[in-house]
């Protein structure tokens, strides 16, 4: 029995250390060779906020606290697949998955944190190929500001969004 419970125990400390969050990606990600990362702190966010034109403050962009965006296009083949492996992790870290889908080779996750009626966070996840991508918004975003953007965004007639 107590095998059984120290096994246990290093087991589920073995699968928490493997959990990844988006922190752990951009951290690891973002140094490797030929990645492209933009921050955009709460600070730069507050400054943008005063220029942005009235109506899309309202809509949504004064939700947000802060963006992170990362692209592995010009990275190695290994880069590109240890990236997608461990992208594939997030889910079982806390986001809950708002969208999956794969098209012509490539797979696109939208994760988000959920507190109470609002997102805290909202990852993009792009992976195929030839390309990476983890985009990371943050702030209180409600599922009336995603529908607002994602209407924004979208093309008329095809029944995808671009954000």
């Amino acid at each position: 029995m107590k095998k059984f419970i120290i096994s246990l125990t290093l087991t589920l400390l073995a699968c928490g250390m493997y959990a990844q969050d988006a922190n752990t990606l951009f951290k690891e990600f973002s140094k490797e060779r030929n990645a492209d990362y933009v921050s955009v702190s709460p600070f730069l966010m507050s400054l943008g906020k005063r220029f942005a034109p009235k109506d899309v403050k309202s809509e949504w962009v004064g939700h947000v606290r802060s963006v992170r965006v990362m692209d592995l296009e010009s990275c190695s083949p290994d880069t590109k697949k240890r990236f997608r492996r461990k992208a594939l992790a997030l889910s079982l870290n806390g986001y809950e998955e708002l969208l999956h889908t794969k098209r012509d080779g490539e797979t696109v996750s939208i994760l988000a944190k959920l507190r109470e009626d609002s997102i805290e966070e909202l990852l993009l996840v792009c992976h195929g190929a030839d390309d990476c991508a983890l985009i990371q918004l943050r702030g209180r975003l409600t599922k009336e500001d995603i529908d607002k953007l994602a209407a924004m965004h979208g093309k008329e007639g095809d029944g995808r969004h671009e954000l």
